[in-house]
């Protein structure tokens, strides 16, 4: 089982992760789910050697996460994908085409040192995040490090119990960007944690947050459910 943000489990400093994302057609997500329900079975019964976690955005958009050593590992993954598919029922990758409207799919890279990790985590089960991304210019990056560094200490300081990760978008992406992921068992939970944040910040922290948040670029904010059937991970 998957369990909170260790579903972003990493094998090495600054992870990378393969993102595919799929728009499902209306009227089609319970056929979709039955159909990947299905494959997900079919790549424990065969030992697919693969990872990944599926979240679930809107009512039809859909996304996996894999993390892999380097950009060339995709055409694996497929590859290995295509050998389990011909031992399901025949006509399965047609049936299942037919419930896409579109795929899209990135990269996004871990940042280690602008993430938090709590020393003692909680032992909720969080499968609700909340994307919040920041698009920005390279010349500024530099304002998004020291702002997050100050936010890590401040998490630190007050010994919060919840994963706040860090990512950037690459291949794929409309980069420069940084992702900050906050967790939570809903989005309830999520909020009332992200304000206890903000609410033990300095204040000149939260000026430092403010103006970031007025002057880049581009702001967008996703929300993700994790789907544990639709997830699969080797033994």
């Amino acid at each position: 089982m998957f369990l909170s943000a260790m579903v972003f489990a990493q094998s090495h400093e600054n992870q990378l992760y393969y993102a595919l994302k799929q728009t499902v057609k209306t009227g089609k997500i319970d056929e979709y789910r039955n159909l990947l329900t299905q494959l997900t079975a079919a790549f424990e019964k065969y030992n697919y050697p693969y990872t990944f976690s599926g979240w679930q955005s809107s009512v039809t958009n859909f996304y996996y996460f894999y993390p892999v050593d380097d950009y060339n590992q995709v055409e694996n993954i497929f590859q290995e994908a295509w050998k389990i598919i011909p031992e399901l029922k025949e006509g399965f990758a047609q049936e299942f085409n037919e419930t896409i409207e579109s795929w899209d799919d990135f990269f996004i890279r871990s940042m280690d040192s602008l993430s938090y990790d709590p020393k003692n985590p909680t032992d909720q089960e969080l499968v609700y995040a909340e994307w919040y991304i920041f698009y920005n210019s390279t010349w500024s990056i530099w304002k998004y490090t020291e702002a997050f560094e100050h936010g890590v200490e401040t998490l630190k300081k007050i010994n919060f119990e919840y994963p706040v990760l860090r990512f950037h978008g690459e291949i794929g992406m409309n980069s420069p960007n940084i992702i900050t992921v906050f967790w939570g068992k809903d989005a309830a939970d999520l909020h009332a944690h992200r304000n206890q944040i903000w609410n033990n910040m300095d204040s000149e922290i939260q000026k430092m947050f403010n103006d970031l948040t007025s002057t880049t670029r581009k702001f967008e904010t996703i929300p993700f459910w994790y789907q544990e059937d639709l997830s699969y991970s080797p033994e």
